[in-house]
């Protein structure tokens, strides 16, 4: 691995006055291009993904609180069987994946994302492996050992990925391929996937504390025999156009199917995840509007299983779908079950595919409101409560971005005002599941977990760490500019051979015409970052030239926004 200048984008800017090409976003971050082929730690602030990068069989590697990896187009990111990815972010210092692209410029589907490949049990080939199609990387994933561990990922941020090409599948967010529940999932938010946020493809792997925002396919996706837990999941989707347009029925808050090459799979294990505590917020939540009922917040299909409890769904043009006959018949033999739960704010709060919910002439229920309202948790159990008080929360989760200063999400409850949980469900009674203090339906009570580690609004962050500005070296007779486009600070970074006063002056473009002027005295050679007075600046394009204590000028382009 080599040091570069990650430039997320170049602008060429051409004038009178010969001002040269300008680096937008440099940062001096380390290379990351070649695959892991023994145990690797990562020590530098930042690093520059590119291409298909794997942590090799028998290896690992290890990502420190507070490193940011930018990820070049197309790049992923891949732990195969037998690998480890441990990723230890920290509260107020996470681990940040996202697009190299330039600031308030990023677009869903920039990168492929991360794609964990682990010896778990998939219902393809039980015992065997199945193929992760990638253009130039495929990946093997899968095995036995349903307690398989790939590592952990703590406090981590994944933004903007999910792209692939035609002959590709399983490009998420977070691929979690046949991942056992050795493997640690906590803390962990996936935003503006081009495709799923969360996809758990066979295995057992476990999550707790995970947060989906604004991906275009489905939150979380529960495909191809897996059978772990969750815990404290939240889904919000806010943009009514923030959906799979070409794939009807995609795009969901959870999304469960046994096998999705075939309503009818029958292989096993089936798909059966167990789920508690989970949030889903739909556009209508805010009351936006959504564009006919292509989104969903729950869809059950191809004859999936689910226990979910403790949760709600809200603001979807469906809020729970069950398609196809043989998921209708999965619901009659109880094994899918949907207790102790909310619905709010959806058009629809429950819908059948076919209508009819009796396909055999035992059912105890002939619709699924019958069914969810009065039997949620099975036939035999009556009088799970579906509507009741809708959750309040302090501050906003509507507003109209979450850009600004101090705009995120605010998720306490101001009072536990659902109906109460329920734990005695046998489905919860292993011990990932924790129990004891939850008074509330939903993923999130008295405390806000999102707080401090997630980012809700990373398109507009620049992710550059501030010390590499200043550490940064500029090529000699360079001048870069960073961060830029800026805000009320920008610093004119370079390297000088002598020591002395130096100009730093802001022109109008078109004139020529000094704005601003500063002086700033070089007391030793080398890479230098000097402020650039911006402040009474107007929107708009500037020039900036610098005048070096031997004489010599350097010159390049500002944006002010």
């Amino acid at each position: 691995m080599k040091k570069i200048i990650i430039a997320a984008c170049v602008a060429a800017f051409a004038a009178t006055g010969g001002v040269q090409a300008q680096t937008i976003q440099p940062c001096d971050c380390e290379d990351l291009d070649t695959d892991i082929t023994a145990h690797t730690t990562l020590t530098e602030d930042c690093y520059f993904l590119q291409g298909c990068v794997r942590v090799t069989t028998g290896f690992s590697l290890s990502i420190p609180a507070g490193t940011v990896i930018f990820a070049d187009a197309n790049a992923e990111l891949q732990v195969e069987r037998g690998a480890w990815l441990n990723v230890n972010g920290a509260g107020n210092s996470p681990v940040v994946f996202t697009s190299a692209q330039l600031v308030s410029n990023r677009t869903p589907g920039y990168w492929k994302g991360i794609t964990i490949a682990g010896n778990g049990i998939n219902n393809v080939n039980p015992g065997s492996t199945i193929t992760l199609l990638r253009n130039s990387c495929n990946l093997l994933a899968g095995g036995s050992d349903n307690a398989d561990s790939s590592g952990e990922l703590r406090h981590v941020q994944i933004h903007y990925a999910g792209g692939q090409g035609m002959s590709e599948t399983d490009v998420n967010g977070l691929t979690l391929a046949c991942a056992g529940s050795g493997t640690i999932i906590e803390n962990v938010q996936v935003t503006h996937s081009l495709t799923n946020g969360f996809s758990f493809i066979g295995g057992a792997v476990n999550v707790k504390y995970a947060a989906g925002y604004n991906n275009y396919q489905t939150d979380f996706r529960y495909d191809r025999g897996y059978t772990g837990m969750g815990q404290f999941l939240v889904s919000l989707r806010m943009d009514p156009s923030v959906y799979d347009a070409g794939a009807p029925a995609e795009s969901n808050g959870i999304l469960v199917e046994n096998n999705s090459t075939s309503i009818a799979f029958s292989g096993t294990p089936e798909t059966h995840p167990v789920l508690s505590n989970v949030s889903i917020f739909g556009p209508r939540y805010c009351d936006e509007e959504t564009n006919t009922g292509t989104i969903v917040g729950v869809t059950l299909r191809g004859k999936a299983e689910i226990d979910i409890y403790n949760s709600f769904v809200s603001g979807y043009p469906t809020g729970l779908f069950i398609l196809d006959t043989l998921t209708i018949e999965n619901a009659h033999n109880e094994l899918i079950n949907f207790g102790y739960s909310s619905f709010y704010r959806n058009v629809n709060h429950f819908v059948s595919d076919p209508a009819n919910f009796d396909p055999n002439s035992d059912f105890c229920v002939n619709t699924i409101a019958d069914w969810m309202i009065d039997n949620g948790i099975g036939c035999e159990e009556p009088d799970n409560e579906i509507l009741a008080l809708e959750p309040e929360y302090h501050g906003s989760i509507c507003n109209e971005s979450y850009c600004g200063s101090g705009n995120r999400p605010t998720f306490v409850l101001t009072t536990n005002n659902m109906l109460p949980p329920d734990f005695d469900a046998d489905a919860l009674a292993d011990n990932f599941f924790i129990k004891m203090g939850i008074g509330y339906r939903g993923a999130l009570g008295s405390t806000d977990w999102t707080e401090n580690w997630t980012d809700w609004c990373p398109i507009a962050t620049d992710y550059c760490p501030e010390q590499l500005y200043q550490r940064k070296t500029v090529p000699s007779g360079k001048l870069n500019i960073a961060p830029n486009p800026a805000g009320s600070t920008a610093y004119a970074l370079f390297d000088v051979s002598q020591t002395g006063k130096a100009i730093v002056n802001v022109l109008d473009k078109v004139s020529g015409q000094v704005l601003q002027s500063s002086n700033s005295y070089i007391s030793a050679p080398g890479a230098q970052r000097i402020t650039i007075p911006v402040n009474g600046l107007q929107t708009g394009i500037y020039v900036v030239k610098v005048t070096l204590p031997d004489g010599s000028i350097l010159t390049g382009q500002l944006s002010v926004r």
